[in-house]
């Protein structure tokens, strides 16, 4: 090969890979790029590590239907533990790492959630919980924090009417983990649930599911006990101490009971129900749910996908829906487009934000526990919901 025809050929290579590497950075430039950050270590990975995969999922979709606005979602992720002080620095690290992300998804947790909040909000961006369910949220984030999940209060309300009503159940026994933030918020909404309806709460008792004595106080005189802790597997310590001492009646907890392979698990466990976001069962016919249970499990082999995931799933739906509402890819249009958005048609229901609230009122699932199987109960949307 002659020297001149060598260089030439050099020459268009360089040119080729210029071209190339300036397309490459002209695509990520037109991105419109969106933080996800999920506990996907630590004790609330089993509800974190699957919403991870929905959001992935989500903007996967996103994209290969031609994304938002003619522009691709470009996804910087900063997975994290449950340790607060490590969410913290992932937060910092990933705005002042990004500085043109639109906005944050991510968490299902008030306190991971308040943990990674002060860069986010400093820095004039929304930030889209998935499943952090504190109705006071908004308050303690003002301006910049929506949910794309009910709160803790429309949760337990359900949860107190379906007992009083349709289970007739008049008298309690509380049980609370009360180390951590939302089984205590969970805790004190059902109880005022549960008495605005007209029930009477009989005690209140404070768990620790790392005691390992065995010892437990025992309901009396209750047709229902409320168990309310931060996870499924700390929920199976205090039912099975509850059941070895000799309660066999109906626990009830809320949504962080929602891991299916907990329960599996644990077939010796039942009488046992929770309220979440969503039931993704075969029955529920609805094409959104078929649909996102085909592509995650495809996505996903062998998992089942949860309620978590499909509300991740929904909340980077919403992000989408608006920046469409407003026209506008950037901080403020996220904002401003979420603001005026209603009637999302998402995974887990119909999503508005309505009269300037930056939380949904949404129907809330009722699942049952037994023997290692999930059954769904219903739905409620609750007539008597406490003030956050």
């Amino acid at each position: 090969m002659g020297a001149f025809r060598l260089i030439g050929i050099l020459a268009a290579l360089v040119m080729s890979c210029s071209s190339a590497g300036t397309a490459l950075a002209q695509a990520s430039d037109n991105a419109i790029e969106i933080g996800t950050m999920f506990n996907t270590t630590g004790a609330i990975a089993p509800l974190g590590a699957p919403s991870d995969k929905g959001a992935k999922l989500a903007i996967t979709r996103i994209n290969e239907n031609g994304g938002v606005l003619g522009r691709k979602f470009l996804q910087k992720d900063a997975p994290t533990n449950s340790v607060l002080s490590d969410i913290h620095e992932a937060s910092h690290k990933l705005v002042s790492d990004n500085p043109d992300l639109v906005g944050v998804v991510g968490f299902v947790d008030s306190g991971s959630l308040l943990a990674a909040a002060p860069d986010i909000v400093d820095a004039g961006m929304t930030f889209m919980t998935s499943g952090a369910t504190s109705p006071q949220l908004p308050s303690e984030i003002p301006n910049y924090l929506y949910l794309a999940c009910f709160g803790d209060n429309v949760q337990a309300a359900a949860a107190a009417q379906w007992l009083y009503e349709e289970q007739k159940a008049r008298y309690v026994t509380v049980y609370v983990e009360t180390d951590k933030l939302y089984p205590r918020l969970l805790q004190g909404y059902f109880r005022t649930s549960f008495e605005m309806y007209g029930g009477v709460v009989r005690a209140v008792h404070a768990v620790d599911p790392s005691d390992t004595t065995g010892k437990i106080r025992i309901p009396q005189a209750s047709d229902v006990v409320f168990l309310s802790t931060e996870t499924a597997e700390n929920a199976v310590v205090v039912a099975r101490k509850l059941r070895e001492h000799g309660y066999q009646g109906l626990i009830v907890g809320g949504d962080g009971y929602d891991a299916p392979e907990v329960w599996a698990a644990n077939p010796d466990l039942g009488d046992i129900v929770y309220t979440t976001h969503a039931y993704l069962g075969e029955s529920n016919k609805s094409e959104l749910v078929r649909a996102f249970v085909s592509d995650y499990e495809a996505a996903y082999p062998g998992e089942t996908p949860t309620a978590f995931a499909a509300l991740a799933y929904d909340a980077i739906g919403l992000v989408k829906a608006a920046i469409e509402h407003s026209g506008d890819a950037t901080r403020d249009g996220l904002l401003q487009g979420l603001a005026g958005l209603e009637n999302y048609q998402g995974v887990t229901g119909t999503i508005s934000y309505k009269q300037g609230s930056r939380i949904p009122l949404k129907s809330v699932t009722l699942m049952g526990v037994d023997k290692g199987n999930l059954n769904f109960i219903g739905e409620i949307t609750p007539r008597l919901v406490p003030s956050p």
